[in-house]
């Protein structure tokens, strides 16, 4: 049988739909993080395969066949897997019109190959093997997760993944990306830019603090000092201006390259404030 659990770490409270609630098991979390959230969730299944999806991800009966063909019936759960995503077809239209939506096209990051910083296209099917996991769409048996922990619970918002896959490699369990089957990933919140650096201020304060706890991520060799430093800090005095500036270009595709490297600025921005704020 499958089980269907949905743990809650938002600010308002959910409804399962009348005809769905002996089906779903439904559970607050509220402010607890989403490592907290999802050891809830295994807390309270009785499976020996688990499927964690985000809020935002859609599945689809592809993939559900795919787990159960390839893992159960082949008997593959020694290992990991993340599966392979998209944004949707109308996300990607109603992205295309706005200044963020289009520096989010032109990145790549509808895409998880785009995500990954890959060029080319993706592979239309297989796996491949990676030394790092996909957290909003991940299936490991409980055997495994038992065996690392779980995710660690200080990390609440971003970073989380990476930890995992941390532990996962240390006992030398095989991850893999799937393209056999492609979710989508449905980020309407990203249509915004005050959404989109909010995510990534918080993504950044979430990992910066694990680190200043003491656990190590992965998050890259970053260094404000010296000139570099004295830019970052004249962008963060002046960043109210920017956004003005980047709200009055038009949008346009002339426009584009422009307000493309100020949103990418404004990003980069964003980890330097988070940086400032918690390890300096």
């Amino acid at each position: 049988g499958v089980e269907i659990i949905v743990v809650n770490d938002g600010d308002s409270t959910l409804e399962v739909p009348a005809d769905l609630v002996n089906q779903i098991a439904y559970f607050e979390n509220p402010g607890k993080g989403v490592s907290y959230a999802r050891n809830f969730g295994v807390e309270k299944s009785s499976g020996e395969l688990l499927f964690f999806i985000d809020d935002d991800m859609w599945i689809n009966t592809n993939a559900i066949d795919w787990i159960r063909t390839y893992i159960f019936s082949q008997e593959n759960k020694e290992a990991v897997y993340f599966l392979n995503w998209v944004y949707p077809e109308d996300l990607q239209e109603s992205l295309s019109k706005s200044k963020i939506g289009r520096y989010l096209l032109d990145v790549n990051y509808h895409t998880l190959w785009g995500r990954l910083h890959k060029t080319g296209k993706a592979p239309v099917s297989g796996l491949q093997l990676f030394d790092f996991v996909g957290s909003c769409s991940l299936v490991i048996s409980r055997k495994v997760f038992d065996k690392i922990g779980g995710y660690n619970k200080k990390m609440i918002f971003q970073g989380e993944d990476a930890d995992l896959a941390d532990k996962l490699n240390r006992i030398t369990v095989p991850i893999y990306l799937v393209f056999d089957v492609t979710l989508q990933h449905n980020h309407a919140d990203r249509l915004e830019l005050d959404n989109f650096l909010k995510r990534i201020y918080d993504g950044f304060g979430s990992e910066y603090n694990a680190l200043k706890a003491g656990i190590q991520l992965p998050l890259g060799h970053i260094s404000y000092a010296g000139f570099k430093r004295h830019i970052f800090e004249m962008c963060r005095r002046t960043e109210k201006y920017w956004i003005i500036l980047l709200n009055i270009l038009p949008n346009g595709a002339a426009f584009t390259p422009i307000n493309n490297r100020l949103i990418g600025a404004l990003g980069g921005l964003q980890r330097y404030k988070q940086w400032k704020r918690i390890i300096e």
